[in-house]
């Protein structure tokens, strides 16, 4: 005897069982996390550059704006 299609579908993904919410919102999620680990990818080699001025050194938040733009010694 064969399984049904719809049972072989909710094997592969057991959340088709909630609904087609529940779906599009974990769908989203996984988009979001491959599209924020681009952008970081992207983004690190600038956050290591400006982190290397000395433009905002003795400032009062020097550790967070370390990586701002204006580090780089021109402020």
């Amino acid at each position: 005897m064969r399984m049904p299609k719809s049972d072989i579908l909710l094997e592969q993904d057991p959340y088709l069982r909630l609904g087609f919410g529940m779906g599009a919102f974990f769908d989203t999620v996984k988009m979001l996390m491959w599209a924020m680990l681009f952008i970081f990818l992207v983004i690190a080699p600038n956050m290591y550059i400006y982190s290397k001025g000395t433009g905002i050194k003795n400032d009062y938040m020097g550790v967070v704006t370390q990586y701002s733009l204006g580090n780089l010694g021109g402020s």
